[in-house]
């Protein structure tokens, strides 16, 4: 509880030497995103009783800032220490007229892309993507309609991979064995196709079955890839196919 609560307001305090966002104030703050956060714990606590956190920013350049912050028990012993460092940027009402203007297209091409995703239907792109009301499914996937059929890809994407790796091991003739990084590289992608969507969703998705569904999904072909990964009839045919110099010759740089 306290490392969730130590986050909420170390990176706002780096940005208080420029008065940013005071009426006061010329600058104003256009973005802050956290791009680390570490937090030593020193001596027992309640996160439930009175704490007091003294924060501060030592440096900040380049758009880059720095705070550190000392946790306190309510008899003065020094509990945990903080650190965070995250980009911090604003804008300058005194600016220039074409900087100004420059952040003026910049908002408007942010409020387009908010719209072509929250909105798809209103707008021009989107509705090329969308027929009749029914949506394609997430990333314009059809298999990512729901999360039932999110699962099914999952399953999917593991049993396609499956044939592939077997067919890896199989691979006997030269015209085999050349196929071989193709057919790894085809494997890896059939993964990471799900894969890399199922960590987003998880993330992001603002749906519970979701995130539930991608928590799924993601979780079952972590293991199959780390047996992939460990896999040591798949390494010693990928050794044998590149130790092999006319199989080797034949490969383009990128494979």
């Amino acid at each position: 509880m306290l490392a969730y609560a130590s986050d909420y307001a170390l990176l706002g305090t780096t940005a208080r030497p420029y008065r940013m966002g005071r009426p006061d104030s010329r600058y104003r703050l256009s973005m802050m995103v956290s791009l680390d956060h570490t937090i030593w714990f020193h001596a027992p606590f309640r996160a439930d009783e009175w704490l007091l956190y003294v924060m501060e920013s030592p440096r900040g350049a380049s758009g880059r800032n720095l705070g550190i912050g000392r946790i306190y028990r309510r008899d003065g012993v020094l509990v945990a220490t903080t650190a965070q460092e995250g980009v911090v940027r604003g804008t300058d009402s005194e600016a220039d007229p074409q900087t100004l203007e420059f952040h003026s297209v910049a908002r408007a091409d942010d409020v387009h892309l908010r719209d072509l995703f929250d909105l798809p239907t209103t707008t021009t792109l989107g509705s090329t993507w969308f027929r009749h009301g029914q949506p394609t499914g997430l990333l314009m996937e059809s298999r990512f309609v729901s999360p039932k059929t999110f699962r099914a890809a999952g399953k999917q994407a593991v049993a396609e991979a499956g044939k592939l790796a077997q067919w890896v091991l199989d691979a006997q003739t030269a015209e085999e064995k050349r196929a071989v990084v193709k057919c790894l590289d085809q494997l890896s992608d059939a993964l990471c196709r799900v894969m890399d969507v199922a960590e987003l969703v998880r993330q992001v998705h603002p749906d519970s079955s979701w995130q539930a569904a991608a928590e799924d999904v993601f979780s079952e072909m972590l293991e199959y890839m780390n047996e992939l990964n460990t896999h040591v009839d798949l390494y010693a045919k990928l050794v044998d196919v590149m130790d092999d110099p006319e199989i080797a010759a034949t490969l383009d740089p990128v494979e």
